[in-house]
């Protein structure tokens, strides 16, 4: 498959140490004690201006989390999220705003995120028209329907369906109108939280094309957020990939393609279906039982208990994310 090359070294995004812990009481009245949930638990990691940056995983390791809180739909319990070398994680009132006109996100599921009561050109201008009343951008009314015709045109749909309402169309076409609405402010960071999951086979494919060309035109950066390690790597210009909160593994795409390193890696490899039945891969790793939000290990490595791989030393000590070299780093005791 071929990668985009991206040789800027720009950042636009800079997340470092970002923890989001969220608080768990218990049900019992004899205890009070209050317990944590560290649904992201200190990740660190930059995305280049043009490029995609694939976040993948199995549900519930944190990616979800992550997206929404750089968007800060949560906020971030500690570390520091930086847009364009400004710290966005403590923004209020119209740094917020101005932050979000440049920020935005795609949503898993395009029906769940789409307003039943509003038409199709009031949920794509709607961004527009919050910004005006803000003084954050000056459009007339002409403008704004002149924006949302001709986005609608760019992703595949017709300037006259904007009259109708979000059940009128299919699942394919309703992810269509959100990624409209995400990139009707002309941001520069767009992130993508699963948003081909909840299509068919047929339409995802459809949806990862628009979503190359519209990058290729607008000069868009994306997060792409996924379970499905093929599509990442299909998309993405880096990877990194997440476990219980933490990232275990990030490389650029080609080279984690060809030498995936961590244990989890290498069973999400292993999961992927070969197409061809008399292939002789090695499934070393297929074998890894559990869920990913099923650990005893407490101070260790949060891998512990499934991994095939697992020495003394990971149950106790959690192993630090690694540089082998420039581009590839691993949290792993193996290396």
């Amino acid at each position: 498959m071929n990668k985009k090359n991206n040789d800027t070294t720009d950042v636009l995004l800079n997340v470092k140490n970002l923890k989001v812990h969220f608080p768990v009481s218990s049900r019992s009245i004899f205890n009070k004690k209050r317990n944590v949930i560290k649904a992201v638990d200190g990740i660190s990691f930059s995305v280049k201006k043009g490029e995609t940056f694939g976040l993948v995983g199995e549900s519930g390791c944190g990616k979800s989390t992550t997206a929404r809180t750089i968007v800060r739909l949560n906020n971030p319990s500690a570390g520091n999220i930086e847009f364009e070398h400004k710290d966005i994680a403590h923004a209020r009132g119209q740094e917020l705003l101005h932050m979000r006109r440049d920020v935005q996100m795609i949503f898993q599921d395009p029906y769940a995120s789409l307003n039943p009561r509003m038409t199709v050109g009031s949920l794509i201008s709607e961004p527009l028209r919050i910004l005006r009343h803000y003084k954050i951008l000056s459009l007339s009314n002409a403008e704004i329907e002149a924006r949302v015709d001709r986005l609608l045109e760019q992703v595949g749909l017709k300037p006259s369906m904007k009259k109708r309402f979000p059940h009128e169309f299919s699942g394919g076409q309703r992810q269509r109108i959100g990624i409209a609405r995400s990139i009707v402010t002309y941001p520069k960071l767009v992130i993508a939280d699963e948003p081909i999951s909840a299509l068919d086979v047929s339409v995802q494919a459809q949806i990862i094309n628009l979503m190359n060309s519209l990058q290729k035109e607008f000069g868009l950066t994306y997060i792409f957020i996924a379970h499905d390690l093929t599509v990442v790597n299909y998309i993405s210009d880096r990877i990194a990939v997440m476990y219980l909160g933490s990232i275990v593994e990030s490389a650029p795409a080609n080279i984690l393609n060809k030498n995936p390193l961590h244990p989890y890696t290498r069973m999400l490899w292993d999961a992927i279906l070969v197409p061809h039945p008399d292939s002789t891969r090695s499934l070393a790793h297929a074998n890894v039982k559990g869920e990913a939000y099923e650990t005893s290990v407490t101070s260790g490595c949060p891998f512990y208990d499934r991994c095939p791989l697992r020495m003394e030393r990971c149950k106790t000590q959690n192993p630090p994310l690694k540089a082998l070299d420039k581009h590839h780093h691993v949290a792993c005791w193996l290396y």
